[in-house]
């Protein structure tokens, strides 16, 4: 037990090695079994006014430290290696972890996951938000602290970049905000399920079910409102449960996505809208997800989105492009960024509409993100930076191959979408419909741009764009070099 046995011993032991309180993090293990959690808390409390941190160890290792999670609040939670272990293709201790960090964030602490061991293990918690990690993949045991090696550094930066898209509500699973409500059999009385809601007055639902399987749903203000009618307390407290249950409620799996999810609670009933969500796994009661929690989450993930990324392609935005230009630009190897966008595309959306427009946007994104991936693979970035205007970095020698490719794609993508749609119903010739908007590419490799006499990296690729931009048709610039003009994507329809 935490305990100050010897007045001021604390504040003794800073003065000695000269440590501020804010340094220090106290680190609460499974094996500490806590008895007693308000005077345990209470003891925190003493310690954190004094500007202490809590860490929470093994988290997810027993019920002890998941309580502790809970009742303590702790500035740490450090994630047990039998979480991380194989976390790379167990979708099990995925969802938990994720939403041991959600969780997380809602308290405002940092995870830590211990004892990491492989560099897929590594992505994956990165991926879904761990803050901090120990294990062999990055060090082994030092009694100093020792940096990962460069490899292994240059991999973190990368993928926490790429991560910080962060993903949108329709690919997390519901199972990752399912809280677990108390079930009950339906021939339990009415006034079980009372004395369970005036013990836990942050409970809005108890389920009933059979066999593990929920045969109903009994909500908090549902009943109230039925035993505040006149007899209804003295007719139906001593009474079985099922004559006052829902058995219309929503039931769903828990690897629906949340926005799924969320589309079968709008069309509910009206008088359903706010009832919560029962969710099962293989068939069997797992939880509940209160319509709350769930628009909170939605709203929190479409705002990182919104910040990080465009919502239109899905795309990293401005933000991520930049810091993926610093850490380029700080780094060794030579790089290229192109500059793509679709000429005249102002007039383009007034003669066809916006919608039209945005399908043009989407295709040249789904063009430029293929491309990439095909001949950079995971090295390269395809940035949307807003309206057509779009950015991919890549290495110095995929810059000409990758560009001549979005060319050669787009044109053949945008015939598809645009041309033998439209031209084939007025009985045109293709090849003689005249231009309307033309792709234009400009790019500038690390190497010129260092060994040019005048202007900067930026500077370069500005000049470069309008020289793209005042040629007739489709055109890619590659360090002030004309690799290719041809004629333009689209065609007057």
């Amino acid at each position: 037990m935490l305990e100050e046995r010897h007045g001021g011993l604390t504040h003794d032991v800073l003065e000695q090695h000269h440590l501020p309180s804010e340094r220090i993090v106290l680190e609460i293990t499974e094996k500490e079994a806590i008895a007693d959690f308000d005077f345990f808390k209470r003891t925190l409390l003493h310690y954190s006014r004094q500007g202490f941190k809590v860490a929470i160890d093994d988290a997810g290792a027993g019920h002890n430290s998941l309580h502790a999670v809970t009742e303590i609040r702790p500035h740490f939670i450090k994630l047990d290696m039998a979480l991380v272990r194989d976390i790379d293709r167990d979708r099990a201790k995925n969802a938990l972890v994720a939403a041991i960090i959600m969780f997380a964030r809602r308290i405002d602490a940092r995870v830590l996951a211990e004892g990491i061991e492989t560099v897929e293990e590594l992505a994956t918690l990165i991926e879904i938000g761990v803050d901090y990690g120990q294990g062999h993949v990055l060090a082994r045991p030092a009694p100093a602290f020792v940096e990962p090696k460069a490899e292994v550094a240059a991999f973190i930066r990368e993928r926490a970049t790429a991560s910080r898209v962060v993903p949108t509500p329709t690919r997390m699973a519901i199972s990752t905000i399912t809280r677990r409500a108390p079930a009950l059999m339906p021939t339990a009385y009415t006034g079980e399920v009372l004395e369970i809601f005036e013990r836990n007055p942050d409970l809005d639902s108890v389920v009933l079910t059979e066999y593990g399987a929920p045969v109903g749903l009994v909500s908090r203000t549902k009943l109230y409102e039925r035993l505040s009618r006149q007899y209804g307390f003295s007719l139906y407290t001593k009474r079985p449960v099922r004559l006052v249950m829902d058995d219309a409620y929503l039931a769903v799996d828990a690897r629906d996505s949340i926005d799924e999810v969320a589309r079968k609670v709008v069309h509910r009933r009206r008088t359903e809208i706010y009832d919560e969500v029962v969710v099962l796994e293989n068939g069997v009661y797992s939880g509940v997800v209160s319509v709350r929690d769930l628009l909170h989450t939605m709203t929190e993930f479409q705002a990182s989105v919104n910040r990080y990324s465009n919502p239109l392609t899905g795309l990293p935005g401005r933000t991520l492009v930049q810091q993926e230009i610093e850490r380029r630009a700080n780094g060794t190897a030579p790089y290229a960024l192109l500059h793509v966008d679709i000429n005249h595309f102002r007039s383009y959306n007034e003669r066809h509409g916006y919608g039209r427009g945005d399908e043009v946007i989407k295709a040249l994104a789904e063009c430029l993100a293929t491309v990439t991936k095909e001949i950079e693979g995971p090295q390269g970035l395809v940035g949307h930076l807003g309206g057509v205007n779009f950015v991919v970095l890549c290495s110095e020698k995929a810059a000409e191959p990758l560009g001549l490719s979005v060319l050669e794609r787009f044109e053949r993508r945008a015939a598809q979408l645009h041309i033998s749609r439209e031209v084939s119903l007025l009985g045109a010739d293709v090849r003689s419909v005249p231009p309307e908007i033309e792709l234009s590419i400009a790019g500038v490799t690390s190497t010129h741009a260092q060994s040019s006499p005048s202007g900067g990296f930026g500077a370069k690729a500005a000049q470069y764009k309008r020289t793209a931009r005042t040629m007739r048709g489709s055109a890619f610039v590659l360090d002030g070099r004309v690799v290719s003009s041809q004629t333009a994507a689209f065609r007057q329809a």
